[in-house]
């Protein structure tokens, strides 16, 4: 990219921007509203400052309720906690059942607003959190005076050790680690709560730290000093009080001394590393007595600067069918009985039984034996290659099945056969399912083995939402999956025993049910039927930006750590997503940072002119930078840095990664092969900073952040790796992405990422660089070989590598990450075709999560696939949640925060295309949609558009002398 611009454009007067008339009050139109109290944490709103931030809901007939969370709240074990949760009661009781109600999310400025119970008696409330600061706030008026209690509910009480290692994955760095590791090592202590003047203050307080014995265990103990520790003596908690308030006789407890008519309730939130848990506390009481009494009026305008930015305003997108019409998404896998899409997850023991249903059987219906006249005819059922049980009433469909690796039919008990499953499982062609718009009954007689997660039957991508799977994951449960629906029940099964499994589905209700020996043990509960917005996309869009910035800016300047992929700050208990029992601090896949998920939440932070959301993704690993390069120098004998894909916030691999058993193991060798020779991580951190000084004009950002970081990744490259006779790099070990592992050889992500930073380091003004600097960009992209092709059914297309074991271990399209996020294909670029026949000929096929193949439809062009895409994502909402952005859990966690970014990048990248200095408008835009937008490009442009009628209506490029460099659409 050409960035000499970027400099010109600071000295040119910029001409000012025409605000979209109606954008404002359609802003307004995307605030969340509902009518009626939520039951739980699954009904809750989120809002934050980008540091702290709650989940708030009230119960019907009950109180108003929320989760405090920090984005720096880091335990001894590296786990993201939560600070508590809070219960305001009031009395008399506005949230009475019956009595009218209305919770809004007030999206311009930032908080929620709650009115409840009759006119003359109306309780109305509001919380918010301070933009500029770590203070919440519950602010309100009575009608009637009202007695007030708040109270502190914390769930660490006690000491905490990991016993399950089902629930120590949600620290990811101590996961898998063993018995005498966890007794010593992996324990988290209880919470404290002291009363303090009028005011309820709790902390919790870390006097050990992972972090010194996962150094010495990843042999680093000679450079431990160039590593951070950020989770010794780290304290976080809060302090709650307020005017009128006194504290009960109970521990965390604040009542008013009498009815009030005006509530000003006020958490002053902390987390910090001091000496002692004191000097936290007096930390703590300054912070709380420098919150300003204008919070509200500050909060409120830092929103509307935040909204003024820029926006994209659709029209014209279809509603999605209504959630209990929706019949189960289709895939082009077969049905497996026994293991998932990977051959992975494999059921070990006896199936006797297994049929499927067309419809969703009801409870008396299960509960028929098969030999009952009245009993329904399943639509397939297995019946023993030999005839010999014929049970009526006969299915009305046959499939061919067939055994893969060691499954086989045969006779383990004495009455009669069954489906024996011995590392292997069956398999029918997915030609012979249909769609089964009915809905569908999944029914089995089991005796497993062993208790560990286990398919049943699976018609889904591994870790995806596309089709159904019925399972025993985590081990002793049955779990039905439909879509992104989850419905699980825990505890329930027992090895070597014999169990009659059922689990239905139906979309006319959208109800999942599972019932265990003919008797129902859960079903799921019914939707919210809130108002619809007037642009799902758009709302979707509004809404996934807005947790952004509630769960992603640093607010104090020491909260230096990026947006977790797996849930932001918004996660709660886990039963409600996918029905674990663990407490509201448990999160799949943990504290660690994985990079190629890490990263989606910053690409359309450019687009969306919300730059200072990106800081804390470059501090966070510019602090793990001294650490990677010590690390290449002793592991590699390498210059420069790498980061591993998934990284503790210290800097290192998570143990279970690295692996626990190190006998005739070099220190630097990994064990986990999905990321044991990923390096291309340290390309895609250079490329989004460089991207963010073009967009941005930083010249200091430049020259001391973005260079000495490219520079860095480049020299791991120059120095570790061989070069070929013509002088070219020869990358290996290495792999592609999470896919490809085995005889790799120049990985396309890695090849073209060098092209990319090495193009835009060139193109860079020479007042900024040095000629040392040029000359060695110029020996590395001199160095740097072609992008890799081969042939795909007949056609060149890109590929995955140089070289490589034809054997997919993951879903993700290698080949075109040169495409996303490199941009080294394109429009007007060659090698287009090349990218357009791996597009069409790649393996995984997928919309949700960290999927990117919305994204490269739309660089490519391909706008029907880059719409039925965005509607897809866009309608992958969890419904067991009533807030319309909670996303997943796809591959992550909820709400995925890798899915809900992909919906801005596409949808920007559908409108608006930016490369060097060429700005190319609508270039995957659908005709039949309308659009107001205002996005950012670089050298520090805007671009407005009023598109409708197939026509750009209005065109506003600021600065004037841009719009030069604009490329408009076909017929316009």
């Amino acid at each position: 990219m050409n960035i000499w611009l970027i400099f010109l454009a600071g000295l040119l007067s910029h001409l000012p921007a025409a605000a979209q008339p109606d954008e404002p009050a359609t802003l307004d139109r995307y605030n969340v509203v509902w009518t009626s109290p939520s039951r739980d944490a699954s009904g809750s709103m989120p809002i934050g400052n980008g540091e702290t931030g709650l989940n708030v809901w009230v119960e019907e007939g009950g109180d108003l309720v929320f989760y405090i969370s920090r984005t720096d709240a880091w335990s001894e074990t590296d786990r993201l906690l939560k600070l508590a949760r809070v219960r305001i009661s009031l009395s008399p009781n506005p949230f009475a059942k019956g009595l009218p109600f209305r919770q809004e999310l007030v999206l311009r400025e930032g908080r929620v607003e709650i009115t409840a119970g009759e006119p003359a008696s109306q309780a109305a409330l509001r919380l918010y959190v301070n933009a500029a600061g770590p203070d919440v706030h519950i602010d309100g008026e009575f009608k009637t005076p009202t007695t007030v209690t708040s109270t502190l509910e914390c769930w660490r009480t006690e000491r905490k050790t990991f016993e399950n290692d089902d629930e120590l994955r949600s620290s990811w760095t101590m996961h898998s680690a063993p018995a005498a590791v966890r007794k010593d090592l992996v324990w988290e202590s209880p919470d404290t709560i002291i009363s303090d003047d009028n005011a309820v203050v709790w902390h919790h307080r870390n006097e050990h730290s992972v972090v010194p014995f996962t150094l010495k265990h990843q042999g680093l103990e000679t450079i431990a000093s160039t590593f951070p520790d950020p989770l010794i003596r780290r304290t976080f908690g809060a302090r709650m009080s307020g005017p009128g308030f006194t504290l009960a006789r109970q521990p965390g407890v604040l009542r008013t001394t009498s009815p009030i008519s005006s509530i000003a309730l006020r958490i002053t939130t902390h987390s910090a590393q001091t000496p002692t848990a004191s000097a936290w506390r007096d930390d703590l009481r300054r912070l709380d007595a420098a919150a300003p009494a204008d919070a509200r009026k500050q909060t409120a305008a830092w929103w509307r600067e935040f909204w003024d930015r820029s926006y994209i305003l659709v029209r014209g997108d279809p509603a999605p069918a209504a959630p209990a019409s929706d019949p189960p998404p289709r895939n082009t896998h077969p049905l497996r009985i026994g293991a998932d899409s990977n051959s992975q997850n494999v059921f070990r023991g006896y199936m006797p039984h297994a049929a499927i249903f067309d419809h969703a059987l009801t409870a008396e219906e299960i509960l028929r034996r098969a030999d009952d006249p009245a009993a329904p005819a399943p639509w397939w059922q297995w019946e023993p290659a030999d005839g010999r049980r014929a049970v009526p009433p006969r299915p009305s469909h046959k499939l061919t099945l067939k055994p893969i690796g060691e499954a086989r039919e045969g006779t383990p008990m004495p009455d009669g056969p069954a489906l024996v499953f011995e590392g292997g499982h069956f398999e029918a062609p997915a030609a012979e399912i249909p769609e089964f718009p009915g809905g569908f009954t999944l029914d089995a007689i089991i005796a497993p083995s062993e208790l560990s997660p286990a398919r049943i039957f699976d018609k889904m991508t591994a870790g995806g939402d596309d089709g159904f799977i019925f399972d025993t994951h985590p081990g002793d449960a049955l779990r039905l999956i439909v879509g992104n629906q989850t419905l699980s029940a825990t505890g329930v099964l027992k090895r070597g025993q014999w169990h009659r499994v059922a689990a239905t589905f139906d979309p006319a209700s959208g109800r999942l049910a599972l019932y265990l020996d003919r008797k129902l043990i859960k079903e799921s509960s019914a939707t919210f039927h809130d108002p619809a917005p007037p642009s799902r996309v758009t709302q979707a869009y509004i809404l996934q930006r807005y947790m952004a910035a509630c769960g992603g800016r640093s607010v104090s300047g020491d909260a230096a750590f990026p947006i977790k992929f797996n849930g932001s700050i918004f996660t709660v208990e886990p039963a409600f997503t996918e029905s674990q029992t663990h407490n509201p601090d448990w999160r799949k896949w943990g504290g660690d940072f994985w990079w190629q998920n890490t990263r989606l939440p910053y690409y359309p932070m450019l687009a969306a002119g919300d730059f200072d959301l990106m800081d804390p993704l470059f501090r966070f690993y510019e602090s793990a930078a001294p650490g990677a390069r010590a690390r290449a120098r002793l592991y590699h004998g390498a210059e420069g840095l790498y980061f591993p894909e998934t990284m503790t916030t210290f800097g290192t691999y998570s143990n279970g990664d690295y692996g626990w058993n190190r006998e005739n193991a070099k220190p630097s060798d990994i064990h986990c092969p999905w990321w044991q020779w990923a390096w291309q991580q340290s390309l895609e951190l250079a490329q989004l900073m460089l991207d963010h000084a073009a967009y941005t004009g930083d010249r200091p950002f430049l020259t001391t952040r973005a260079i000495p970081m490219a520079n860095d990744a480049l020299r791991y490259y120059d120095s570790r790796f061989k070069r070929d006779e013509k002088g070219k790099l020869l990358i290996s070990p290495t792999q592609a992405v999470e896919t490809y592992w085995n005889g790799v050889v120049n990985d396309a992500p890695s090849i073209g990422g060098l092209h990319a930073v090495c193009d835009a380091l060139l193109s860079l003004p020479s007042a900024v660089t040095t000629p040392d600097d040029r000359a060695f960009w110029q020996r590395m992209k001199d160095a740097t070989p072609a992008l890799p092709t081969w042939t795909v059914s007949g056609k060149p297309a890109a590929a995955p590598a140089e070289s490589f074991t034809n054997k997919r271990s993951n879903c993700e399209t290698a080949e075109l990450y040169p495409l996303f996020p490199f941009r080294q294909y394109g429009p007007g670029k060659p090698g287009l075709d090349l990218a357009i026949n791996a597009y069409r000929a790649r393996v995984d096929k997928s919309h949700v999560g960290w999927t990117q193949d919305d994204m490269f439809a739309a660089m490519l062009g391909l706008t029907d696939e880059a719409k039925s895409n965005l509607l897809a994502k866009v309608g992958n909402s969890h419904r067991n949640f009533r807030f319309p952005a909670m996303w997943g859990p796809n591959f992550d966690w909820l709400p995925d925060q890798d899915h809900g970014s992909n919906i801005l990048s596409t949808l920007q990248l559908m409108l608006l295309q930016c490369d060097g200095e060429e700005i190319r408008l609508l270039p995957a835009w659908p005709r039949e949609w309308g659009v107001s937008f205002k996005l950012h490009a670089p050298n520090q442009t805007t671009v407005q558009v009023e598109y409708r009628d197939g026509r750009i209506q209005r065109l506003v490029v600021t600065p004037e002398y841009r719009r030069a460099n604009v490329v408009m659409p076909p017929a316009q």
